[in-house]
């Protein structure tokens, strides 16, 4: 069962992060819906911003990623969806870094394809 976060009075400020292959670009729009529609069902959430691009999965120069980075650092966010892990990077250290960031930030990361949050 997928475990609730909840800040005191306020709305979760989530963020949809969708970044599909080069050759993926007609699933890039279906999961941005798929993860809006999830992200109306939870009441106590509220989406803040969508970034998505076509690259790499490989390529840690991406600019939306890049973006998302600076919102977990700056604090802006407290969740992060995306369509599945790989959706974030394919690079393990990377992917290790990012999460990292996220707990030393308190922002949730939620994946949708597992119906719940991230677990270590």
């Amino acid at each position: 069962m997928m475990k609730k976060y909840k800040k005191r009075g306020k709305k979760m400020k989530v963020l949809i992060y969708s970044r599909v292959a080069l050759n993926d670009n007609n699933k890039l729009d279906k999961n941005i819906e798929e993860m809006k529609e999830y992200i109306k069902s939870q009441p106590d959430w509220e989406l803040k911003d969508v970034y998505s691009e076509v690259a790499s999965g490989l390529d840690n120069s991406k600019t939306e990623y890049n973006k998302l980075i600076k919102d977990i650092e700056e604090k802006v966010i407290d969740i992060v969806i995306v369509k599945n892990e790989s959706s974030l990077c394919r690079d393990v250290v990377e992917f290790l870094k990012l999460i990292n960031l996220l707990e030393k930030n308190n922002v949730k990361l939620f994946i949708l394809d597992n119906k719940d949050f991230y677990k270590k």
